[in-house]
């Protein structure tokens, strides 16, 4: 059997039992930084059959905090959450994006982006349609007065998108 890297630097695929090498985030990365830009993180993923095209995310720090704190909480409480992000037809510019905290189990067409923060690990899952539409896209944690969030601040393959930043289009 081939030796895989530790898991910290795996993320698991296809209904948990392989793992794939990604690359190593280290918990640092949550420091404050200058004044200059928000501070990104970008998680890629190889997925472990050549069938599904490699995509990859970014996280901001806010992103992570969050996501941290509630699989923190979770996993205290006995369970294990991952944020799903999906994208369905619809919105107002063609395109909707859903955020949902899910402990579904995995499916065979989920990509899952993997990254160990202060001894928890944190996940984000896509299946491949929407990590073909999101390829390259940044999450963020919003926190406003009407509403706090998970949203999706940027995404490369959008044409068009609407004031809510939850629905977008693309040619």
């Amino acid at each position: 059997m081939p030796t895989l890297p530790p898991a910290s630097l795996c993320a698991l695929s296809r209904g948990w039992s392989q793992r794939t090498p990604v690359r190593s985030l280290h918990a640092h990365s949550l420091r404050p930084q200058a004044a200059k830009s928000p501070s990104l993180v970008r998680i890629s993923v190889r997925p472990y059959t050549t069938q599904y095209k490699e995509g990859s995310v970014t996280l901001t720090d806010s992103a992570k905090r969050k996501l941290l704190e509630i699989t923190t909480k979770k996993t205290q409480s006995g369970g294990a959450v991952y944020l799903r992000v999906q994208v369905d037809p619809g919105g107002c510019s063609g395109f909707l994006t859903k955020f949902k905290l899910d402990d579904a189990p995995i499916t065979k067409d989920d990509r899952i982006f993997s990254e160990i923060l202060e001894k928890q690990q944190i996940r984000v899952v896509l299946d491949s349609v929407s990590l073909n539409l999101l390829d390259g896209a940044t999450i963020d944690f919003a926190s406003e007065v009407a509403r706090s969030a998970f949203m999706i601040a940027e995404i490369p393959k959008a044409t068009s998108s609407c004031g809510c930043k939850v629905s977008f289009g693309v040619d």
